[in-house]
C-alpha cells in the first residue's frame, strides 16, 4: 500500500522549507521520497489572494493517476513521478485544509473564509456552502444575522468602510440582507486586486468577532458529502454536517474540541480525530454515541500533540497522523512525541503499525491518504 501524507513545520525559519510530502511504502514501513516544500514567490507578495498565509502543504487527496495536495490559496496536481503538472486557484481559496476529488471537480475546505468550495479542474466555481447559511446552526452556536453595510456588535471600522466602499460600487448589491442568508454567500467575485484587498479587509475583521467558524475538513462516504467544523476562538462545539445530497447534522457534541479529521466508517459508525481533548473518537452515527475512546496516550503518544490526518484503511483500520502541539506552549514531556502515523485498530484500540517521519517537533503530520498499488 502507498501512503502519501504532508507535514506542516510551524514557524519555519527564513529559507527553510515550509513543510513536505512523504511518499511511503506502507507495507514496508518504508520512506520512499521526501519532498520539500518552500513558499510560493506569489504567496509572499500576498498580491493574489491578500488575506491568507501560506501554512506550507496541508490536506491531499489521491486518484488513480495524480496527487492533489492544497497549498493554502492554491491546489497543485502532482503525477506519481513528483513532477508538478498543474495548479488549481480560485480567488476563494483561503488557507485550504482537506480536499475530496470528484469526476467533475474538487471541493476542498478554504478554512479561511469558513467555507467549503467546489471548482471544476481549472477553478471556475460549481457550488459553495457555508455554516452560516444553514438555520440548525445559527441555534447551536448562538448566531446573529450580520450583513454588510451594518455595524453590528464585533465589526471593525475597517470592515465597515471596506463594505460601504464595495457597495457603493455595486459589488456587494446582490449580497442577501437579514431576511435571507448573512455575508458569508459568495456571489460576490473580486475582479481586480483592489477589489479583492477591499473584500478580504472586509471579510477578515468580522473573523475576530465571536461568530467565527473553523470549517477544516470534507470528506465522502458513497454519495455523500461531509464536513468538519467547530466554533472559533474557543474551540467548542464540534459539527459534522452532512451537505450532499441534502443538509443535515451528522454529530453534534458539545464535549467536542479542535476537531480537525472526520471520516465515515460504514453505515453504523463514523471517527474524528479530537485534538482538544487528545484522543480519536469512534461514534455511532444514528444516535451520537460515544462507542469508544482512543486517548493519545493509549497509543504510545505523550501529549499535547496534534491528531490531523484521518485515513479509513478497512472497516476495522484506520491511519491517523500526529505532532507535537507546541501552540499550547511548550511541550511539558522529556521527550516530545516525534512527527509519525499509526495504524489504529478499532476493535480492540492496538496499534498495528507506526511510523516516525521525523523527529523534529515543530512539524505535524497534516493531510493523508492511502492508495492500493
Amino acid at each position: 500500500m502507498r501512503v502519501i501524507c504532508t507535514t506542516v513545520v510551524r514557524s519555519p525559519k527564513q529559507g527553510a522549507p515550509y513543510g513536505y510530502i512523504y511518499d511511503i511504502d506502507w507495507d514496508a514501513l518504508e520512506i520512499r521520497k521526501t519532498l520539500p516544500i518552500f513558499a510560493p514567490k506569489d504567496a509572499l507578495g500576498l498580491l493574489r489572494n491578500p488575506f491568507t498565509r501560506f501554512r506550507g502543504p496541508a490536506g491531499l487527496r489521491l486518484t488513480c493517476d495524480a496527487v492533489y495536495v492544497a497549498m493554502g490559496d492554491r491546489i497543485t496536481k502532482y503525477d506519481y513521478s513528483w513532477n508538478e503538472v498543474g495548479q488549481i486557484v480560485n480567488p476563494w481559496f483561503s488557507e485550504l485544509h482537506e480536499l475530496v476529488v470528484d469526476e467533475d471537480g474538487v471541493w476542498a475546505a478554504s478554512t479561511g473564509l469558513d467555507l467549503a468550495i467546489k471548482v471544476d479542474f481549472s477553478g471556475k466555481v460549481i457550488r459553495c456552502w457555508s455554516p452560516r447559511t444553514y438555520g440548525p446552526l445559527k441555534v447551536i452556536y448562538g448566531i446573529q444575522d450580520q450583513y454588510p453595510g451594518s455595524w453590528p456588535s464585533g465589526y471593525g471600522l475597517g470592515s465597515f468602510l471596506a463594505g460601504a466602499v464595495l457597495r457603493r460600487f455595486g459589488r456587494l448589491g446582490s449580497l442577501p440582507t437579514r431576511s435571507g442568508a448573512p455575508y458569508h454567500v459568495l456571489n460576490v467575485k473580486p475582479k481586480t486586486v483592489v477589489e479583492s484587498w477591499l473584500w478580504r479587509i472586509y471579510r477578515r475583521f468580522p473573523a475576530l468577532s465571536a461568530d467565527d467558524f473553523h470549517l477544516n475538513s470534507v470528506y465522502r462516504f458513497q454519495d455523500e458529502l461531509y464536513v468538519t467544523i467547530f466554533k472559533w476562538p474557543w474551540n467548542e462545539k464540534a459539527c459534522v454536517i452532512r451537505i450532499e445530497p441534502d443538509l443535515g447534522i451528522e454529530l453534534g457534541c458539545p464535549g467536542l474540541s479542535m476537531v480537525h479529521n472526520g471520516q465515515i466508517i460504514d453505515e453504523e459508525r463514523l471517527i474524528i480525530n479530537d485534538t482538544g481533548n487528545q484522543s480519536v473518537k469512534l461514534f455511532e452515527r444514528k444516535t451520537n454515541r460515544l462507542i469508544r475512546d482512543f486517548p493519545s496516550t493509549s497509543i504510545g503518544i505523550q501529549g499535547p500533540v496534534w491528531l490531523r490526518g484521518l485515513k479509513k484503511l478497512s472497516d476495522e483500520r484506520v491511519l491517523v497522523g500526529v505532532g507535537a502541539n507546541n501552540s499550547y506552549g511548550p511541550v511539558q514531556t522529556s521527550r516530545p512525541p516525534p512527527t509519525q502515523i499509526v495504524e489504529l485498530e478499532l476493535s480492540t484500540g492496538r496499534v498495528l503499525k507506526r511510523l516516525i517521519l521525523t523527529e523534529d517537533t515543530t512539524s505535524s503530520v497534516h493531510g493523508l491518504d492511502a492508495i492500493e498499488e
